[in-house]
C-alpha cells in the first residue's frame, strides 16, 4: 500500500508541476504511473502465482526483486540515475520472468478457464510496455515524440492491459480454484 501513497506523492509534484530535486514535472507523471500501477500491483499479481505454481527455489528472489526494485527505482529518479536503470532493469526482469512463467503454465495447463484468456492479455501488454520502453529513446531522436506523449500510452497499457486484465484474470483464476477443479 506504500507504493500508492509514494505514486500519490509523484502525481502530486506532476499536478502542482512541482520540480522536487532536479526531477521535472512530466518525469513525476510517469513515476507516478509506475508506482500506482507496476510497484503497488505486482506484488498482489506475484503472490497470486505462488498459490498456483510449483513452488520453485527461485520464487522467493521473485517476491524479493518485487520489493526491492521498485525502492531502487525511486531513490534513483531522485539521487542517482545509475541506481535508477539498475532498479528499472531488475524490476522489468522480475515482471518478464513472472509473465513468461505465468504464460507457460497457462500454456501447459490441461485446465482452461476464463481466467487465463486475461492472464494471456495482461502478460502481452507488459510485454507491449517493454518494447515501448526500450524503442521511446529511438523514437524520440526520429519523431517529436516527448515524455508526456508517452504518459497516456505508457499509462494506458499498465493501468487497462497489465493490471486491469491482470486483476480479472487472477478473479477468475481465483474463483476457479475455489470450486475445487484443479
Amino acid at each position: 500500500m506504500i507504493y500508492f501513497f509514494i505514486g500519490g506523492i509523484w502525481y502530486t509534484f506532476y499536478q502542482f508541476q512541482v520540480t522536487f530535486l532536479q526531477v521535472d514535472p512530466s518525469v513525476s507523471a510517469l513515476s507516478s504511473v509506475h508506482f500506482h500501477f507496476s510497484s503497488a500491483i505486482v506484488p498482489i499479481f506475484i503472490g497470486m502465482l505462488g498459490r498456483i505454481m510449483v513452488k520453485k527455489s527461485w520464487y522467493s528472489w521473485l517476491v524479493v526483486i518485487d520489493i526491492i526494485g521498485p525502492i531502487l527505482i525511486a531513490v534513483g529518479i531522485v539521487l542517482s540515475k545509475p541506481l535508477e536503470i539498475i532498479g528499472v532493469s531488475i524490476f522489468a526482469c522480475n515482471i518478464v520472468i513472472y509473465s513468461t512463467y505465468l504464460l507457460l503454465k497457462i500454456k501447459n495447463s490441461t485446465k482452461k478457464n476464463s481466467g487465463n484468456s486475461f492472464l494471456i492479455l495482461s502478460s502481452l501488454a507488459f510485454y507491449s510496455i517493454i518494447v515501448l520502453s526500450i524503442y521511446y529513446p529511438v523514437a524520440k531522436r526520429y519523431f517529436s515524440v516527448t515524455i508526456m506523449d508517452m504518459v497516456p500510452i505508457y499509462g494506458s497499457l499498465h493501468a487497462f492491459g497489465f493490471v486491469l486484465f491482470g486483476l480479472i484474470g487472477w478473479i477468475l483464476m481465483t474463483n476457479y480454484l475455489n470450486k475445487g477443479v484443479n
